[in-house]
């Protein structure tokens, strides 16, 4: 059967004056001659039949091309805000010692770039500015590290002071730590257990939140 004919008797219409079928872009019924109402709902479907298909083939293109993650810069305010927190609790409690822990991590062939911006080596650790450590999470050449680790403090007179493992940022107390004036700090990780070095020596401020952004595990 040739598609016309076929397409034809698939869209008729039944006349509304005798019931014969009617082509559906017929203008009237060839049996008795009345108007076919139904023709102008068709001529506008076979308009937009074509307009639709179109729009579809544009967006096979278009859309492949578009990435498949946004590489708009992240702003981390909640990491700010985790900041600014530490240090508005650290001024009302100035007797206790906070800590703010980041743990990032960096691929291995960034690692002497980031070791060029350290200022402390702490064990297996990259001890990192706050800005430098944004910096880095700002443009992806940091990340979040989920890898579980130990954080550890010693102070000036060889109390050791340890938490159970964490992971991701983590805000640490000790709370009566009226006595400590100097601290260093040590990182542990569940890869890297026998590294035991230990940082440099910090004075204490009292007041202070210290945020510890360090590259682990390294």
């Amino acid at each position: 059967m040739p598609f016309a004919d076929w397409w034809s008797r698939k869209t008729a219409t039944t006349c509304q004056g005798c019931g014969e079928p009617v082509p559906a872009l017929a203008r009237s019924c060839a049996h008795c001659g009345a108007p076919n109402r139904a023709r102008r709902v068709w001529l506008a479907v076979a308009v937009l039949v074509p307009l639709l298909v179109l729009a579809l083939g544009i967006l096979s293109i278009v859309v492949p091309r578009l990435p498949l993650t946004s590489t708009a810069p992240r702003d981390f305010a909640w990491l700010k805000k985790a900041m600014q927190d530490c240090d508005a609790e650290a001024t009302k409690q100035q007797g206790a010692l906070y800590f703010l822990v980041i743990p990032l991590a960096a691929k291995a062939e960034d690692e002497g770039r980031w070791r060029s911006k350290s200022r402390d080596e702490v064990g297996n650790a990259i001890l990192l500015g706050t800005d430098d450590a944004l910096e880095g999470l700002r443009s992806r050449g940091l990340r979040l590290s989920a890898e579980n680790y130990g954080f550890n403090v010693r102070d000036g007179a060889n109390v050791l002071y340890q938490w159970t493992s964490s992971s991701g940022v983590t805000r640490l107390t000790i709370p009566d730590a009226d006595a400590i004036e100097t601290f260093n700090i040590q990182f542990q990780t569940d890869r890297q257990k026998s590294d035991t070095a230990w940082g440099s020596v910090f004075s204490r401020k009292r007041g202070n939140c210290y945020w510890v952004s360090a590259i682990i595990g390294t």
